[in-house]
């Protein structure tokens, strides 16, 4: 199998420059590297603590990476401050397609699935092309980013217990969208989210659309197989993957591996 996209094997030494709190369990750190694309990730090193992949939610030459706190390791980001330094391997993987001639987009997210579509939002626009964005969180407290997407789409808000927006699943108002305007659908989440949106845009029919997939990717060069889904190695040809590779591997969509290899079903 040709490997289309690398992730460096060498980690660089960078210095926290910035630390902004997103919401009450999301803070993004800046730091300085090579500028990635939308879409991409990099692997964060924390000494004693081990390394994991986190997504670009900012690009330039100051990027970011926001991150949820839900166990050890992500609480170590958390505690980071200006001027502390950590290791990063980046950018890495395949980033979101893109077309000039497209007109408009509808960006589909579910929890930090935000972090990713938010600065593909801005470069579709930046490039004159119209964009509308389907936000999905489970209560209005875990918001986050709504202003910066306000800014650059029209956005739909949709929280499952109805506390902000529309009440209900985030796949349940794709279904209620007119597809047929879009020129292309861009999804990104959990992957139970994911199964359900595929569905959707599958039952009409709607075959223009890519998907960030956020498996639990051990090593960022495609050695350990953790992240695989099907023949495809998503550290390293993905995280973001076409129609056409997602229906080539179906009976993978929803299978994935735990940290300890096992595999499990969504």
């Amino acid at each position: 199998m040709e490997l289309r996209f690398k992730c460096p094997s060498t980690r660089s030494k960078v210095m926290i420059l910035k630390v902004k709190r997103e919401n009450y369990k999301v803070k993004t750190i800046f730091f300085k590297g090579k500028t990635p694309n939308p879409g991409q990730y990099c692997m964060i090193w924390i000494p004693r603590k081990g390394e994991k992949p986190m997504a670009y939610s900012y690009i330039g030459r100051i990027s970011g990476v926001s991150v949820e706190k839900i166990g050890n390791f992500t609480a170590s980001i958390h505690a980071l401050k200006p001027g502390d330094y950590i290791g990063v391997r980046g950018p890495c993987g395949n980033g979101f397609s893109v077309k000039k001639e497209w007109s408009e987009v509808l960006l589909v997210s579910g929890g930090v699935g935000i972090a990713p579509l938010a600065p593909l939002a801005e470069k579709l626009r930046s490039m004159g092309i119209r964009v509308k964005t389907l936000m999905g969180f489970k209560t209005s407290k875990d918001v986050f980013f709504l202003d910066r997407l306000r800014s650059k789409s029209e956005v739909v808000i949709v929280t499952e217990d109805g506390s902000l927006g529309i009440k209900g699943l985030v796949s349940e108002a794709l279904h209620s969208e007119k597809l047929d305007q879009y020129d292309q659908v861009v999804v990104c989440g959990p992957e139970a989210m994911i199964v359900s949106c595929i569905e959707v845009l599958e039952n009409k029919n709607f075959t223009d659309y890519q998907v960030s997939f956020s498996r639990y990717m051990k090593c960022g060069i495609g050695l350990c197989g953790h992240c695989s889904f099907g023949e495809i190695v998503t550290c390293i040809e993905g995280p973001v993957l076409s129609r056409e590779e997602i229906m080539e591997n179906h009976q993978d969509l929803g299978v994935f591996r735990t940290s300890s290899g096992r595999r499990e079903i969504v």
